[in-house]
């Protein structure tokens, strides 16, 4: 009996030890992915800008008694403005599944500017000198965008503040001989005035981020501005006379700008 059994042990076949081998096999976990990148939260950081503001500018004269300007009604002057800011800024992202909505403020400073000389018209010895140049900008913009994984793709829309410089100076040209002794005493007139714009950005970037917070971004903002006047207080009562103070007499500067800006941006998500 006991060598019938063994027998049979032999001849079992060997897919029997085959499955037993697989019954106390441990099984395999699935491999586990890096979790996406979650973009929600508090940032801050600091950026670089490249600016190109094409300035047309136009002047006019209140009350003339034989004034001459390089502006209206003799036409308009365009100033190719062109600089480098640099500033910070804040915002906060919420991420819905692959969309990103969010906020961002920023405030910049340095120049943007750019000038032009125009001989005044009627005058062949004078010269007027435009000038503009932005000291400031300041925008609040909401974002959205689409994520995937750690690089975001967002557009941008809100409202901007700049303050901006206009400066007009009047000389006589290198060699011109005048006979009149008001302007000869006094060869060359310079005025400035300071206003305040507002606009509206629109834009959009690319962000990518990386581990601990950090991100890098690089944006493009077109900024449209308000059409705005900016008084000088003096204005020639003669062609000649650079004693006039009054505002009565002041010259009206009309600006049509529009503010092109590269942006790049280092940021930290808290």
């Amino acid at each position: 009996m006991n060598r019938a059994l063994l027998v049979g042990l032999l001849l079992l076949p060997p897919v029997t030890a085959g499955a037993a081998d697989d019954l106390y096999k441990r099984p395999r976990k699935a491999p586990v992915s890096a979790p996406a990148y979650d973009w929600s939260g508090v940032y801050f950081g600091v950026h670089f800008d490249m600016a190109k503001q094409p300035t047309t500018i136009q002047s006019s004269v209140q009350r003339t008694t034989g004034s001459y300007d390089a502006g209206s009604p003799y036409g308009s002057l365009s100033l190719n403005s062109r600089g480098l800011q640099g500033g910070v800024h804040v915002g906060y992202n919420h991420q819905f599944g692959a969309v990103v909505l969010g906020f961002e403020g920023d405030g910049s400073v340095g120049s943007v500017k750019g000038s032009r000389t125009t001989q005044v018209p009627g005058l062949q010895q004078i010269e007027a000198k435009y000038a503009s140049a932005d000291k400031s900008y300041v925008s609040l913009r909401g974002r959205l965008g689409l994520a995937a994984d750690n690089l975001l793709i967002y557009g941008a829309f809100g409202g901007a503040i700049r303050t901006t410089e206009i400066g007009r100076t009047q000389y006589a040209v290198a060699g011109a001989e005048l006979a009149v002794a008001d302007y000869a005493t006094a060869p060359v007139f310079t005025e400035t005035a300071t206003k305040s714009q507002t606009g509206l950005v629109l834009g959009g970037g690319l962000e990518y981020a990386w581990s601990m917070g950090w991100s890098l971004s690089a944006s493009y903002f077109v900024t449209r501005w308000e059409k705005g006047k900016v008084q000088t207080p003096r204005a020639l009562d003669s062609v000649f006379s650079y004693t006039a103070t009054s505002a009565a007499n002041g010259r009206d500067h009309q600006l049509n700008a529009t503010t092109q800006t590269f942006r790049l941006g280092l940021n930290y998500k808290l």
